[in-house]
């Protein structure tokens, strides 16, 4: 992908736990300039994303070079810290997540783009459903199912 990467990627608090976090085109925060926010999959990091390809669409279209990004190993994740408050391992709590990561980065008047592959989309859809004048748009790659259909939907697939 041809971002401009910000340095190599580091570790930033938020909400008690050390995530870790890289930024791209941080050089092109501007006042209202939309902030992309990136969350992984469960079990998944950064790294996997990488490797699995889900991550390969931002360099279709020059958009991964005309944005802010921030992306991050969720909480007990990749290189992140782990946490025993398994609250936090909701779509709820990785929309928290997102929000405290990316309002470090924020200039004012920006809204974000929230985005993820499954637990990141599910915690990006979190985030635009509990906070839309927050979010200016919504990515979501292979998204969960809601909780109350997983049951059905499982039947469905056996």
């Amino acid at each position: 992908m041809d971002t401009l990467v910000d340095g190599p990627a580091r570790v930033q608090t938020a909400r008690g736990v050390t995530h870790f976090v890289q930024r791209h085109n941080s050089s092109l925060r501007k006042p209202g300039k939309p902030h992309v926010v990136w969350g992984h999959g469960l079990g998944g990091h950064m790294k996997n994303d990488e490797i699995a390809r889900l991550w390969d669409f931002w360099a279709q279209g020059g958009a991964a070079t005309s944005v802010p990004i921030t992306r991050f190993d969720n909480r007990g994740h990749g290189q992140s810290s782990d946490d025993t408050d398994w609250t936090n391992f909701t779509w709820e709590g990785v929309s928290k997540d997102m929000q405290a990561l990316a309002d470090a980065e924020l200039v004012d008047g920006a809204r974000l783009v929230v985005g993820g592959a499954s637990m990141g989309a599910g915690g990006a859809l979190w985030l635009a459903a509990t906070h839309p004048e927050r979010v200016a748009a919504l990515i979501m790659v292979i998204p969960p199912t809601c909780y109350e259909t997983r049951v059905s939907r499982a039947a469905q697939l056996a």
